[in-house]
């Protein structure tokens, strides 16, 4: 009987580990999820993680400045971070950095002005997604 009750009790130990661990992994992916999914605005820079590799962002955000006529002045490419400086037509200068993550994940941050735009920002993002299929 001892044994049996010890049995019982190990199995809802295990049981209650796993299901710990299940948790914390559903926790882990929702995290994953609206971190791809959102933005944060950085001291005037507007962050968004996309799930695409660095040359695809790239080419992307090329195709995002060119949508919205701006003039491209700098372009710097790397295997694991890019950096893009354009003029919009009324001389405001943007900034685009990208950061490679593990996984084909890229971090995109952009930037307008010296102080930064947030409409702005977020109107390059959606541009940006949309040239993504996202």
């Amino acid at each position: 009987m001892a044994k049996r009750c010890l049995k019982g009790i190990v199995g809802l130990i295990l049981g209650l580990g796993l299901l710990v661990g299940c948790v914390e992994t559903a926790l882990l992916g929702v995290g994953a999820s609206a971190a791809l999914g959102g933005y944060k605005w950085i001291e005037g820079t507007m962050v968004r993680d996309y799930p695409r590799s660095l040359p695809e962002m790239w080419q992307a955000c090329q195709t995002a400045v060119q949508h919205f006529r701006m003039k491209l002045t700098e372009k710097k490419y790397s295997p694991m971070t890019a950096d893009i400086s354009a003029v919009e037509q009324d001389g405001t200068e943007v900034k685009i950095n990208l950061t490679a993550q593990p996984n084909n994940i890229t971090t995109v941050g952009v930037r307008f002005g010296m102080m930064g735009n947030a409409e702005a920002s977020q109107m390059f993002h959606t541009q940006l997604a949309k040239e993504l299929g996202l």
